[in-house]
């Protein structure tokens, strides 16, 4: 069995910054993170790698902060725990004091007829999905992009760039809703100067072909011809491992935890998108899912986890 004072769930932008961080903060612990991907992608720039970037290789989270740091990366998945012992798929096991959960978070498929078809895909962030997704793209040659968020927004423009027929819809009345309606239509404009349709105020009814996509039905009755369809309407917590581990949760607002992200129990911490969040004007919940707030969060754990040195 091996033993680590911590233990990190997750290679993405939360573990990797907790892991950082608690090495710097406590610099004897010995630190590992467990990771069911090998070469874990960096989540902001999978719209890229569509396109800009010349292979989904060049959007690998690198490892080399962490092994500089000799921080131990253990690739496999964790099922359950025995008390303080982490089980693994494999069957190995793995003893720690501290246990960080940074699972991330996984794309939604909404209940679209149709959604299972060949030419349906998610902005997931797997390296062996992407680069199917990305061959996808390359020989595609009309394409819509359902969802006008950030991201919806970003893989238009990177089809647009492409030289792609590109029709984005947005069930809103505007692109980019959670923006001043100023600024969705300042995006719309862009968009449709770079030869892209920009529908709001609709959204898909079906996706329509045979085993392959053709087309789509939008819930008005029109349709739009394409060989490809890219769902891109949020993404929720991955609180599968949670469930495994018996610790509370809120199905599609993540795992409770306190001002220092501590969950019901003393020593496992949740952080990044499988936690949940909180509006800092209201108080509510909030389905906000950044990198950014994801490694603040990494780091403001690291530091805490054996005492309070930073409050959040």
């Amino acid at each position: 069995m091996k033993q680590y004072d911590v233990v990190i769930i997750g290679g993405g932008p939360a573990g990797v910054s907790a892991a950082l961080s608690a090495k710097n903060s406590y610099p004897n612990k010995n630190i590992a993170l467990v990771r069911k991907d090998m070469k874990p992608m960096i989540p902001c720039g999978i719209p890229y790698a569509l396109f800009s970037l010349n292979s989904v290789d060049e959007n690998i989270l690198p490892d080399a902060p962490l092994t500089a740091n000799k921080i131990d990366i253990i690739n496999g998945e964790a099922v359950d725990r025995k008390d303080h012992t982490l089980i693994l798929s494999n069957g190995e096991e793995i003893q720690y004091e501290k246990l960080v959960l940074a699972t991330g978070s996984t794309a939604v498929l909404p209940p679209i007829e149709g959604n299972n078809k060949e030419g349906v895909y998610l902005v997931q962030k797997e390296k062996e999905y992407l680069e199917r997704f990305r061959t996808a793209v390359h020989n595609a040659s009309k394409i819509v992009v359902l969802g006008g968020g950030y991201i919806g927004v970003e893989v238009a423009d990177e089809l647009l760039k492409a030289g792609k027929n590109t029709t984005i819809v947005e069930m809103m009345p505007q692109l980019l809703p959670t923006m001043d309606q100023e600024f969705g239509d300042k995006v719309k404009e862009i968009l449709a100067g770079q030869g892209g349709n920009v529908i709001t105020g609709k959204s898909i009814k079906r996706i329509v072909g045979d085993a392959s996509v053709n087309g789509v039905e939008l819930d008005d009755g029109s349709k739009i011809d394409c060989d490809l369809v890219i769902i891109s309407v949020g993404y929720k917590p991955n609180l599968e491992l949670v469930k495994k581990l018996g610790l509370p949760y809120q199905e599609g607002k993540g795992i409770p935890v306190d001002d220092y992200l501590r969950t019901s129990e003393k020593d496992i911490f949740a952080i990044g998108d499988c936690a949940i969040k909180y509006d800092f004007f209201t108080g509510d919940l909030s389905n906000i899912m950044l990198a950014s707030t994801a490694m603040a969060e990494g780091r403001l754990v690291g530091s805490n986890l054996y005492s309070i040195k930073v409050v959040r």
